[in-house]
Order: C-alpha cells, then structure tokens, then sequence
C-alpha cells in the first residue's frame, strides 16, 4: 500500500466505517423485537436502519459503547430498553466482531482506492522524479558556475 492513500484513508475509515456498529444495533433490536414477540413494520425497521446509521457513527472508540447507542436505537424503534441488560453480558465478545467488520471494512476500502489511484500515483512519483533530476542539474550547474568564478578571481 501507498503511505500517501493510507496515511489519508485510515483516519477517515476510522472515524467514519462503522459497519461493525451498524450491523450489531439492527441485529440487537431485532433480537429484542423477537424475543418480545413484537412485529417490526416497515417503518419501523427504515427508522431502525436511519437510527443505527446514525448511532454508528457518533459512537466512540471505547469499549461497550454499544450497549449505550442500543438504548438510543430501542428507544427511537420503540422497543423495551430493558432488554439492553442481556446483550451487556456478551458485550465485550460483540465488541471484538465490531471492531473485526470495522477494521475489516477500512481495509477493503483502502486496497479500492489503491487499485483505483495506481496510475495516478505512478505519474505523481515520475513528475517528482523529474523534478528532483532538474533540481539537481540546476544545483550542479550553479556549484560549477561558482568554481569557475572562484578560479577566475585567483
């Protein structure tokens, strides 16, 4: 990989790709939804949809964040929030899949944006080179140019 694509990539895929998130707060509500015997309608399920999406994304990087953007995803569904207190128990098994799908996804997508960038990069680093080349030849010739004075004034 580039260090120019990932140096640029993975801070955004870090703050930006929860995936793992995502996926975890809608597989959680559904859950409770069944587990409740509780029908999801259509409308229900698109607010569960914006509502994880939303809750992925503000989520901070500390452990068993999760159980904490449930209850927003719950509570926005209209689901009992005191189901939350069986996922806590599993928690931190969840988190390390998260985290998996996350990590997972930043690198998906950094190696797309790779493949994508190659030729451009391959131009890039031809153009640096060529203006490294006429730098040094600028330099060479002005450190001749001043031996010549040097040797015209002795």
């Amino acid at each position: 990989m580039d260090h120019r694509i990932a140096r640029f990539m993975l801070p955004i895929g870090t703050n930006v790709n929860m995936d793992g998130t995502a996926l975890y707060e809608v597989i959680a509500a559904v859950f409770i939804a069944q587990l409740n015997d509780i029908h999801l309608d259509v409308s229900q399920l698109i607010t569960l949809a914006v509502m994880s999406a939303v809750a992925s994304l503000r989520a901070a990087a500390i452990p068993a964040r999760g159980a904490v953007s449930t209850i927003f995803v719950l509570s926005a569904v209209g689901l009992p929030v005191r189901e939350v207190s069986m996922l806590i128990a599993v928690e931190w098994l969840l988190d390390r899949f998260n985290t998996l799908v996350n990590v997972l996804g930043d690198c998906v997508g950094l190696a797309m944006i790779h493949h994508l960038s190659e030729k451009d990069l391959a131009e890039m680093d031809h153009a640096h080179e060529e203006r490294a080349a006429e730098a040094a030849a600028e330099d060479h010739l002005s450190s001749v140019e001043s031996q010549y004075a040097m040797s015209e004034i002795e």
